[in-house]
């Protein structure tokens, strides 16, 4: 799985199911909004921006226990600080973070179901 769901409580303490699953919702959809604004910032070439939204990224995948895209996401914020930025660099960033993207956003759909189907009498 690309989160732990339950990683959030080291940051927050003890939690309830629902707010757990509250919280990993808007995790969901602010990853789609970041991811957005990413594609649209890459394509205005503004980098500073970029450089932003991947150090947003890092800290919220980190606390749900997305490592790999905390990693992907802090490899990125190097690339946009970086002086000189290659295509294919970006071009091959780009593609492993909208990867690691869809592998959260399928782990939390996953989750979200189980707690559902849990919750079911």
């Amino acid at each position: 799985m690309s989160i732990d769901p339950n990683k959030i409580t080291e940051y927050v303490g003890d939690i309830s199911d629902a707010e757990r699953s509250e919280m990993l919702t808007n995790f969901k959809q602010s990853l789609k909004d970041r991811q957005s604004e990413l594609q649209a910032a890459i394509k205005s070439q503004n980098w500073p921006a970029c450089a932003q939204l991947t150090h947003n990224l890092k800290s919220n995948a980190l606390y749900f226990g997305a490592d790999k895209l905390h990693e992907v996401s802090q490899a990125g914020e190097k690339l946009f600080l970086s002086a000189t930025l290659e295509t294919n660099d970006l071009h091959a960033w780009l593609e492993k973070f909208n990867q690691q993207c869809q592998l959260v956003l399928s782990s939390i759909d996953s989750v979200l179901k189980d707690e559902r189907h849990d919750q079911k009498p």
